[in-house]
């Protein structure tokens, strides 16, 4: 190569960094913009729908086998709980569940990390230094079937407040024409902290402040698309399992051209079996 040609391809190459490094800077401008012109928060009380009304030890005999099955129900069949107790728990969204109050197995884990799922995350927030997530997790199991019930983060003392009055999410996924049930006993092949990293990589930052996650196992089949079919209208989606997964109290997303706008709760359903999300509700 002459040095003509030399010189083109080191000015070329020192444009390209130049490019690289003003597209850099105005990333950098433009989030420190966005940041300084986003209103603040305004911030309320927690709207938790889970509350434990009562509970009590186990007794000895079942506490050894409560504990194996509630830590295999985790994913994390080496960990055991830090504490089992029989409690009544009542779940004011029980999503097509007709059962909100019952006698359950309540297991609470401290400080589990959650890590990344996978090596295909391509979200921003995994490229910062800090990607430790830590979640205290609770789990109810039926104590007759074994099956777990729901799983949920203890709810922080303040949320992010919304931004409107709040339309019942129930009546807005039967208006969409979804209908749901509880999940089948020995159905669910997925775990509960499989879920809280899928929630970890489609979240990031609100997973970490959320205001609590709650998750709760359903069949859910929607109706309203229909094909003809032998001469009879027949839904097109199939009853499958999904885990209904809450994560409220949190910015989950600013929109909006000023960013002026943001949800504070959104509503996923996760296939038990592929761990991808198949559906979704956003709310201010």
């Amino acid at each position: 190569m002459g040095r003509r040609n030399q010189r083109r391809v080191k000015a070329g190459e020192g444009a390209k960094r130049t490019v690289g490094l003003v597209l850099a800077l105005s990333v950098v401008a433009l989030a420190a913009h966005v940041a300084a012109t986003e209103p603040p928060l305004r911030m309320g009380p927690p709207e938790s729908p889970i509350t434990v009304s009562s509970t009590k030890e186990i007794a000895k005999a079942t506490a050894t086998s409560a504990a194996r099955s509630t830590s295999r129900l985790l994913g994390l069949p080496s960990v055991a709980p830090s504490r089992l107790v029989e409690a009544r728990i009542t779940d004011a969204r029980p999503f097509g569940d007709p059962t909100s109050e019952r006698v359950v197995w309540l297991a609470e884990y401290d400080s589990l990390v959650i890590p990344r799922r996978g090596p295909g995350v391509t979200r921003f927030w995994d490229n910062v230094p800090d990607t430790t997530i830590t979640l205290d997790i609770r789990v109810a199991v039926d104590p007759q079937s074994g099956k777990v019930l729901l799983a949920y983060t203890p709810s922080r003392p303040e949320w992010v407040a919304p931004m409107y009055p709040r339309r019942d999410v129930e009546e807005t996924l039967r208006d969409r024409g979804w209908s749901l049930g509880p999940a089948p006993a020995d159905s669910i092949v997925s775990s509960v902290i499989e879920v809280m990293r899928v929630m970890r990589n489609n979240r990031g930052p609100a997973f970490r402040s959320a205001g609590q996650i709650v998750i709760r196992p359903r069949m859910v089949r929607n109706s309203r698309i229909k094909l003809l079919l032998d001469g009879e209208l027949r839904p097109v989606e199939p009853a499958r399992l999904v885990w209904l997964v809450e994560l409220m109290g949190s910015v989950t997303e600013r929109v909006g051209s000023g960013h002026d706008q943001y949800w504070t709760r959104v509503l996923s359903f996760i296939d038990d079996r592929t761990l991808r999300g198949i559906y979704g509700i956003p709310e201010p």
